[in-house]
């Protein structure tokens, strides 16, 4: 029933996409930003996103971090967004929506790829540090992305619960990435 009652609600939230519209503005430093209206098919385009940079970064980690919690932090990155990017990918296919890409999902996809442009071509012995601060620098632009972006702009309720789950996994990843941040000092 409650499947039901979801693929109702997804119906509705697709029917809602079409009326949604994005529209750009520069803020003060003269970067391009999002106004307010953003659809929710734009919004899971943004999570998807961020979590196949996450994924191939986390991969690269593995491979080549030089020590075990690095190691293992990228691991549950690679786990924890492929986790989050199946939800999302759930919510997207009940709703029988595509995602949708925009300028903030392109801009990530940019930022994503220079940063594994980056760890590829880091030294072995600088990997380690290299790879944990981007994760820190990356964890903080996402939660700022969910929290004045993607949640206030998120129709549908089952995204809401979706992004606010999200959103409590990158603060804990970013305190993490901050902690061995802190230590390969």
């Amino acid at each position: 029933m409650k499947n039901i009652a979801t693929g109702a609600l997804l119906g509705v939230l697709v029917a809602m996409t079409g009326c949604q519209s994005m529209d750009g503005m520069h803020d003060g430093d003269g970067t391009h930003m999002m106004k307010a209206k953003m659809s929710d098919a734009q919004i899971l385009s943004v999570l998807h996103t961020a979590n196949m940079g996450e994924i191939s970064q986390g991969q690269i980690a593995v491979q080549k971090a030089q020590r075990a919690d690095v190691r293992n932090f990228a691991q549950r990155m690679v786990s924890e967004h492929t986790d989050n990017d199946q939800k999302g990918k759930a919510l997207l296919a009940s709703a029988n929506m595509a995602p949708q890409n925009n300028h903030l999902s392109m801009k990530l996809q940019k930022d994503s790829n220079d940063v594994v442009m980056k760890l590829n071509k880091a030294d072995a012995k600088d990997f380690d540090k290299t790879y944990m601060e981007s994760q820190v620098k990356v964890h903080k632009m996402v939660l700022e992305t969910i929290d004045k972006k993607l949640i206030p702009n998120a129709q549908h309720p089952d995204l809401r619960n979706h992004l606010t789950m999200t959103r409590a996994a990158v603060a804990m990843h970013l305190q993490m990435a901050e902690q061995l941040v802190d230590s390969l000092k």
